[in-house]
This record gives structure tokens, sequence and C-alpha cells, in this order.
């Protein structure tokens, strides 16, 4: 789930860059509302759900953030990021604060690549003693087309939209 200003978008799309140092991309089309409030803002939030919010996750990427206010509409909880202005979402497991060191046109989307400027995650509870994130403790939502998603630790599933 990225987050843009007060909007949150799902996307499918996004891909780690680099370790040394930390580089996210994400993949929007120009069409979408968040895509704009990125190429405004210069910024975005990269938030990690689980499938205990799936539907949520379900929900935001089926509505849009030019018409609805998703974080009312499904319950997730904003939070203030550290250093960026776009607020984060506090039931996703991590979170990585991204400031746009480049965009780039690809066919009918845009590569946005962020370096990684903050990240936040529960320590102890889903970070390990080498500060990695526990994956093998999550169950994180990964989107596999239409209304079908799967976890690293369950087959397909396929929530009931609300």
């Amino acid at each position: 789930m990225i987050t843009a200003k007060e909007n949150i978008i799902t996307l499918a799309w996004t891909t780690p860059i680099s370790f040394q140092p930390p580089i996210f991309g994400i993949s929007i089309g120009p069409t979408r509302f968040t895509h704009t409030l990125i190429k405004e803002e210069g910024e975005f939030g990269v938030n990690l759900p689980t499938m205990e919010i799936v539907e949520k996750v379900l929900y935001c990427g089926r509505n849009s953030g030019r018409y609805v206010n998703k974080f009312e509409e499904t319950g997730l909880t904003p939070i203030s990021a550290n250093i960026i202005k776009t607020n984060l979402i506090k039931e996703c497991v991590a979170n990585f604060e991204c400031k746009v060191m480049d965009v780039q046109k690809y066919g009918d989307h845009s590569l946005f690549v962020g370096r990684v400027v903050a990240a936040v995650c529960e320590e102890g509870k889903y970070l390990s003693l080498e500060k990695r994130l526990k994956i093998e403790d999550l169950e994180l939502v990964y989107h596999c087309g239409g209304d079908l998603f799967c976890s690293n630790q369950h087959t397909i599933v396929s929530p009931k939209p609300k």
C-alpha cells in the first residue's frame, strides 16, 4: 500500500532497486490520483500490509481517493511520518518513507524511484536481531490479479468486498 499526501493506493508493481543506498521503485499509471499527488509532493510512503487487513487492501484498490477518504472508509489509522509530510498506515507491519529521486515514463506507466529516507517497524516483533523483517512470521499480502490475493504463508484468497 502506497501513501501520498492523504491518500492510499494499492500497487502490485513495486520493487526494491538498491540496498545501499536504499531505493524503492513504484509503477503508477498517469491517470491515477496518487500519480498526481506524488508528482506534486515529491514523496511517498510504502506500507506493508498483512492478510489481517486484506479486505481493506481490496477496498483501497477498488476506490479512488479523488472521491472517498480511504482512511475514514476503511478505519485504517494515518500516522505521521518522521521525515516526509505524507501519512503512513499504522496497521501495516512496516513503513518506508521515500523521497522521489527520478521519474521515468515506460509505456503507459511512470516509474517513480524513491530513496528510502526513514523506515519504521516494531522492533522485536517484526525485526530480527540482524535488523531484517522476519518474513517467515508475517502474512504479507501479494496481489495475484483481480480480487485474488496470496501471502507467503497461504494459498490464494478472494476477500468479500464491502
